[in-house]
């Protein structure tokens, strides 16, 4: 009888579209502090300076415990980390809603931050192993897109449902979806596409003979990174770029409200259109780095 070969399996498009997922849920949850702002700082009574310190909280704590995380998952696992995470942020996520002054806030809210820190360096460590390196770059542009996406949607799902729920109930469902995430990254993903039981042999043998990983366990020192001659300029591009757009997804909904008496539909809308707007450059850009990448390897 003739042998009967298996197709070819896609499964890292999965993996792909899992973490596409999780951009999206780090930016719902970010956003929406932002996006709820206006009613918190009304009710109470905060002045510009209280509502910066409980958006500060937050970033400080994801600056802080962003390394450290990222350094345990080379111990532990993408898998086991990553669950850590998406578990930790999405109860402090829930959580915000039962903040009662501005003190338990910022408290809830650097939590928060130390919850999500290494979201994003788990994600890439994941492509690393899943995705081919010519495929990389664009997996990693749909990524951002789906995150921005999701921060220019998260102002309309907040006005949609703050009719019928308060906005502490708010921060519950979104804590909420953030657990079901987890529980499903937990039971279907696998740290080497080789442990998984879906992906077929032909798959497995693509992603590493492509994906450029070293098999060595020792990748340097940190005086070896900060030597790399890219790292400095990239680390001022994000310094750049973070720097103007963190002012999108914390005090713009405040300024319109404030500055423009914006509410309702279009404050949301207003509000998401900065992140909105950038999702298409994004996926073309990065399609065009794969395409260059794949073009200097021949």
């Amino acid at each position: 009888m003739a042998t009967v070969t298996p197709p070819a399996t896609r499964i890292r498009f999965r993996v792909a579209a899992l973490g596409t997922g999780l951009a999206m849920l780090t930016y719902l949850d970010r956003t929406a502090m932002g996006t709820i702002a206006p009613v918190v700082t009304k009710e109470w009574h905060l002045t510009p300076s209280e509502t910066g310190w409980i958006f500060t909280a937050f970033a400080l704590a994801y600056a802080i415990f962003e390394i450290p995380t990222a350094k345990w998952a080379e111990k532990l696992g993408t898998k086991a980390v990553l669950t850590r995470i998406v578990l930790w942020w999405s109860v402090f996520t829930a959580a915000t809603g039962a903040a009662v002054n501005l003190s338990s806030m910022v408290i809830v809210r650097f939590l928060f931050g130390a919850g999500e820190a290494g979201a994003w360096p788990m994600a890439a460590r994941a492509f690393s192993a899943w995705i081919p390196r010519f495929e990389r770059a664009t997996v990693q542009g749909i990524f951002f897109a789906g995150a921005h996406l999701s921060g220019g949607l998260t102002p309309l799902v907040v006005a949609a449902i703050a009719g019928w729920l308060e906005w502490r109930a708010i921060f519950v469902v979104f804590g909420l979806v953030g657990m079901v995430w987890a529980v499903g990254w937990y039971a279907w993903f696998r740290d080497e596409p080789r442990e998984h039981k879906s992906v077929s042999a032909e798959e497995r043998d693509h992603i590493e003979a492509t994906r450029g990983l070293s098999t060595k366990r020792d990748q340097g020192s940190w005086l070896a990174v900060f030597k790399t001659p890219t790292v400095a300029p990239l680390c001022v591009q994000a310094f750049a770029n973070s720097y103007g757009f963190y002012f999108f997804i914390t005090w713009l909904p405040t300024y319109l409200a404030q500055a423009h008496g914006m509410k309702g539909a279009e404050l949301a809308i207003f509000s998401g259109l900065p992140l909105m707007l950038r999702d298409g450059t994004v996926v073309v850009a990065s399609r065009a780095a794969s395409e260059e990448l794949r073009r200097l390897a021949r």
